[in-house]
């Protein structure tokens, strides 16, 4: 597996606009007009007389408003993406049909080639079918090629049990942004959901940031027995779960940080799921971070050592709420989640195996949401479906519980719940902890920006352009200091800086024992925007500051060397 990553062109490429323009409108479903065709033969028809694609760069366009009936799988060998029309309307809608001999059509899409483009943008795809049934274990969309690029963009995935996108080839880079997935619940099984899955093979690039997870039961993320290379998760919010949130314990390397994790694990930990290891490998307790040693072959198919695998966990928050821990509270065999249980927190702090490993600024808080009627309904129905579960014989905790938890219905049971309301009505999921609202890594909110535009718009991944709330910074300090670019590198990096006023500025580099390791600028700067560039051929791998010193103020920022 490569060790070097090139982060910023995978965002770039990750638009929409990389499939061009060529752009194809799709009307909606409308029963009365038979002339319109069903989505997926739309899609599946857009051929030449000899049978090839129309066009390569074919872009469907979808009206917002407008429901969309799926009668048939899409079987697809081709690139392409679908996108939704500009506007504030409900993303077009997604439904499970019927085929012509009466069966729910599930998955809705299967791609099948190698080294193809997909981008989905402000589209939602909704589980519950047109008989108002939810199937266990259902999927959306399934990728089995290698090598491919995926994109996930505005998109709202509502009520998928079982891996609502899943990957089964190899080395392919994934990019969710600005994601909802909700009402992921069901009542005969804690465990349904795994809605980010992946099978037993390498992986090259996932990035996922300004997400939320919405009332689940089992996995939000799914990968194990294999290498990831480049992992960021930030900035999203995940907000109950009745069981595990995610398994990526076999990162390379791995960016966890600024996520807000809300009601985790409502299910608990007791003697049955640790002698069964349903969380752990090792039978030790829950955890919200779980992060496991690789297997020797598996480093070594990939030229590496535990040494060189990187972990930046930082500025996170967590919080169990108060009916969630009366349900542990009231069976004196359960325990609710740990941040790290031993195992994780010894490879934290075993600088010598794991030189990489970072943990700092995590902490157990509660977020307090603005909207108090939401997160005291949804907690409640959580532990009460959690404590039903637990009273089912030891052994065998999945069998119906009475509530389904999907939120939609929590005004009355005779609510449609196949046309989703919008907007959602969960809302932004807004945070009012004052000690949270600039605790991320940035200076942002912990958790999902999407609540606040003006805050989601300041916000930056590492190495994408932009200084965001670099502004803030220079505007009160007279200079400011950007994130490095790459970061992790394996040879040189760049460290942008911008100066309001001309001065004398120096820029260090320290490593762990705060020993000056470079200088890279010391010398008088008119006032601009500037770059200067690192190479670290010649220095161990390790976690490293740099500090810019200016008119008597300072700012310092880490950076990561692997090798």
């Amino acid at each position: 597996m490569k060790k070097t990553f090139t982060l910023l062109t995978a965002l770039l490429m990750s638009s929409v606009l990389a499939f061009g323009q060529d752009i194809l409108d799709v009307p909606p479903w409308d029963d009365t007009d038979p002339a319109i065709l069903p989505l997926i033969d739309v899609i599946a028809g857009d051929t030449t007389d000899t049978g090839d694609r129309v066009s390569e760069d074919r872009v469907y366009r979808l009206e917002r408003d407008g429901i969309y009936m799926i009668t048939s799988t899409l079987f697809a060998d081709y690139s392409f993406s679908l996108i939704a029309t500009d506007g504030d309307g409900r993303p077009p809608l997604l439904i499970s049909a019927k085929t012509a001999e009466g069966a729910v059509v599930l998955p809705f899409m299967k791609f099948l080639s190698n080294d193809e483009e997909y981008a989905f943008e402000n589209i939602m795809f909704q589980a519950i079918n047109t008989d108002l049934q939810q199937t266990i274990w259902t999927s959306a969309l399934q990728f089995s090629g290698n090598n491919t690029r995926v994109t996930f963009d505005g998109c709202v995935l509502n009520g998928w049990t079982g891996r609502s996108t899943d990957f089964y080839g190899a080395n392919n880079s994934v990019f969710f942004r600005d994601v909802i997935w909700r009402n992921v619940t069901h009542t005969d099984h804690p465990f349904v959901g795994q809605q980010i899955a992946f099978g037993p093979l390498d992986q090259d690039t996932l990035v996922i940031h300004n997400c939320t997870q919405f009332n689940a039961n089992g996995y939000w993320l799914y990968h194990r027995s294999a290498m990831f290379d480049y992992v960021v998760i930030e900035h999203n919010t995940f907000y109950v779960t009745m069981t595990t949130l995610f398994a990526l314990e076999h990162s390379v390397n791995l960016i966890f940080r600024s996520n807000l994790l809300y009601g985790v694990y409502a299910l608990g930990d007791h003697p049955i799921s640790r002698r069964d290891k349903w969380y752990t490998t090792d039978g030790l307790p829950l955890a919200h971070i779980l992060v496991d040693a690789m297997a020797d072959t598996v480093l070594a198919a990939g030229g590496l050592t535990e040494a060189d695998r990187s972990i930046l966990l930082t500025n996170n928050a967590w919080h169990t709420p108060q009916a969630i821990q009366d349900h542990y509270d009231a069976n004196d065999t359960l325990t609710g989640p740990v941040w790290m249980n031993d195992r994780v927190q010894g490879m934290f702090d075993d600088d010598a195996s794991y030189p990489l490993f970072v943990a700092e600024n995590n902490v157990e808080i509660d977020p307090v949401f603005a909207d108090a009627d939401m997160d005291t309904w949804m907690t409640t129905e959580t532990a009460n479906a959690a404590t039903e579960f637990m009273n089912h014989p030891p052994g065998a905790f999945w069998g119906t519980t009475s509530t389904m938890r999907n939120y939609d219905s929590r005004t009355g049971i005779d609510q449609d719940l196949l046309i989703v309301p919008w907007p959602l009505a969960e809302g932004n999921l807004e945070i009012t902890e004052a000690s949270l609202l600039t605790a991320g890594h940035d200076g942002l909110p912990v958790g999902n920006l999407n609540w606040d535009p003006t805050l989601r718009a300041q916000y930056r991944l590492p190495g994408e352009p932009g200084v965001g709330i670099e502004n803030q910074l220079q505007n009160s300090m007279g200079f400011s200091i950007t994130q490095n670019y790459p970061n992790p590198f394996s040879h040189e990096t760049m460290i942008g800086y911008s100066l309001s006023n001309a001065a004398d500025v120096t820029i260090s580099v320290y490593n762990v024992l705060s020993q000056k390791v470079a200088t890279l600028v010391n010398e008088y700067r008119d006032a601009g925007e500037y770059s200067v560039r690192w190479d670290a051929a010649d220095m161990p791998a390790g976690i490293y500051t740099y500090r810019i010193e200016a008119d008597g103020l300072a700012q310092t920022r880490k950076m990561m060397l692997v090798k």
